[in-house]
């Protein structure tokens, strides 16, 4: 599990939503010599179902200290978070209603990588994703980019991520800002 997840819980619940986690499906079998090992394939699920009433969201939950690999999220995962399960592809545009929440620092203390958190819709991650790897970056730096090149380009979490930053509430939640792009989705979803 992913520390900070609780906090993903307590951000919908204090909305007045519902956030569930699913479970990562990992199933172990023991050989006869008691040794065990994976057998299920990923299915790539985003990590919690969030409902806010009368709507259904779906968020990836990753973290990273310094910096983020895009690897980390699986083909799988992609694949879910762009189109959606199986059973249900080509009916909805899924990357709108699911969102990647990243949280990057050491902790709330820390006065050189203070924890952060984002809340980006999975379409415009997309977008900020494909800076990094045309410029030839395998992952988002927290604050600085490693070339002086990619620094001018603005190439770090802080700056790409910046108008999706959530803000931490005094009750252990991140309260999401009105200007965040999940609240201009629900807006466009009552219509």
């Amino acid at each position: 599990m992913e520390k900070g997840n609780p906090e993903i819980k307590r951000t919908f619940e204090r909305l007045g939503a519902f956030a569930k986690k699913n479970p990562d499906l990992r199933i172990w079998k023991v050989d006869a010599d008691g040794y065990g090992h994976t057998d299920v394939p990923e299915t790539g699920h985003p990590d919690y179902t969030v409902i806010y009433p009368p709507f259904a969201f779906w968020v990836e939950a990753k973290d990273a200290e310094r910096n983020f690999e895009f690897s980390v999220i699986s083909k799988e995962q992609r694949e879910w978070l762009t189109l959606g399960p199986k059973e249900l592809r080509g009916r909805y545009n899924w990357s709108k209603l699911c969102f990647l929440w990243l949280w990057m620092g050491k902790s709330l203390l820390d006065k050189e990588y203070r924890r952060r958190a984002w809340l980006v819709s999975w379409s415009h991650w997309l977008a900020i994703e494909e800076k990094f790897t045309t410029s030839d970056m395998a992952g988002m730096p927290f604050m600085l980019a490693q070339s002086i090149s990619n620094r001018q380009k603005g190439l770090c979490a802080v700056t790409q991520l910046g108008p999706h930053e959530l803000i931490w509430g005094s009750d252990r939640s991140w309260i999401i800002p009105k200007d965040n792009e999940f609240w201009k989705v629900v807006e466009s979803l009552k219509h």
